[in-house]
């Protein structure tokens, strides 16, 4: 009898917070190993959301958890707002990005498991970013493009990272030095090392 009062103790499950199921992985009758998932429960609660979103190896290390973050959903017209929660200390191994969780702040939209957004995280410290116009950026494609410069009267053709677009400006993380002559007009039909005369 005491062996089966305890097997009944441990074999009770008892939710966290109030939810909903949303996947079932065993069921009654089954024996499962300690600490194996049975249910997978969402909470109903609104303070109880987590955003997934898996981040570069260059945003991680500038991220060390509780920044402010922003978020855009396709289905609500609002910006809402979290911190965030927590970090990977490894990246993915199929995506290579490492993975972070947002919790969102207490809100009045009716969020539902499995929505996707778009996600910024401000990080703590500032970076002071070179802008260029965005005219001058050719060969764009994600986060990467490339831009001529004036180097003794002659395009050079440079790699750079944008950062992000604003306006009619790229704000670009690496690959410019602030001496840079930025080539705008033209800029299209130039190739490296081509010869250029800059009228003043």
């Amino acid at each position: 009898m005491d062996i089966a009062r305890f097997n009944a103790v441990q074999s009770t499950i008892r939710a966290n917070t109030t939810g909903v199921v949303l996947k079932k992985l065993a069921n009654e009758g089954e024996q499962v190993a300690g600490g194996t998932p049975i249910l997978y429960i969402g909470g109903v609660s609104n303070k109880d959301w987590i955003v997934k979103c898996g981040i570069t190896d260059k945003d991680r290390s500038r991220i060390n958890g509780k920044e402010k973050v922003e978020l855009n959903f396709d289905v609500f017209p609002q910006t809402l707002t979290g911190v965030v929660k927590s970090l990977a200390q490894g990246s993915d191994e199929s995506s290579g990005l490492y993975q972070a969780e947002i919790r969102l702040n207490p809100t009045d939209a009716k969020l539902i498991s499995g929505l996707f957004a778009k996600v910024k995280i401000y990080p703590f410290g500032k970076t002071d970013l070179l802008s260029v116009p965005v005219d001058a950026l050719v060969e764009g494609k994600n986060d990467s493009a490339y831009v001529f410069t004036s180097v003794n009267n002659r395009a050079v053709k440079k790699a750079v990272k944008v950062a992000y677009l604003k306006g009619d400006k790229a704000f670009i993380s690496s690959g410019l030095l602030a001496t840079d002559q930025i080539i705008r007009e033209g800029s299209a039909y130039l190739t490296n090392g081509s010869s250029i005369k800059i009228i003043r």
